[in-house]
């Protein structure tokens, strides 16, 4: 299955359902929970879709070898973390905390996973550099923004 094509048309839906206005998140949940919608809505397999803030990742996309956090194998799948930054003066937190994101998505899995890093911010707030070092920091995972 395509995972990663799934992730960015529901990732690209999202975008533009915030750009319009009708999608307004306030917190990380709402966006995980929206792209689970999403991502159902093109699955249509409950099997194949995963979403939890207690486990290693706040969305996974494909079959998870494992019941326990400890035994979870990722194997043709698709890991994802996100980030929402609500005020600007949590910006520089938010993104300290993505590098550990990095970290964690690119230990993960083996060649066959897609890992994903999706920062979504209420405006325009991630300088150029700081999107770039981002996009470099881990080269196995990649960094979508909005905007």
């Amino acid at each position: 299955m395509k995972y990663k094509e799934i992730f960015f048309d529901s990732w690209n839906e999202l975008c533009e359902l915030v750009r319009t206005g009708e999608f307004t998140p306030h917190q990380e949940q709402d966006i995980v929970c929206m792209m689970y919608h999403l991502c159902i809505g093109t699955l249509k397999n409950p099997k194949l879709i995963h979403a939890s803030s207690t486990w290693n990742f706040d969305l996974v996309l494909g079959n998870i070898n494992g019941e326990k956090r400890r035994e979870q194998k990722f194997t043709h799948c698709l890991l994802a973390e996100f980030k929402f930054i609500l005020k600007r003066g949590r910006k520089n937190r938010r993104l300290e905390k993505s590098k550990g994101d990095l970290v964690k998505l690119s230990e993960e899995g083996d060649p066959t996973t897609r890992r994903m890093l999706a920062i979504l911010a209420k405006a325009n707030w991630i300088e150029p550099e700081e999107k770039k070092e981002l996009i470099q920091y881990k080269k196995n995972v990649t960094v979508l923004f909005y905007p």
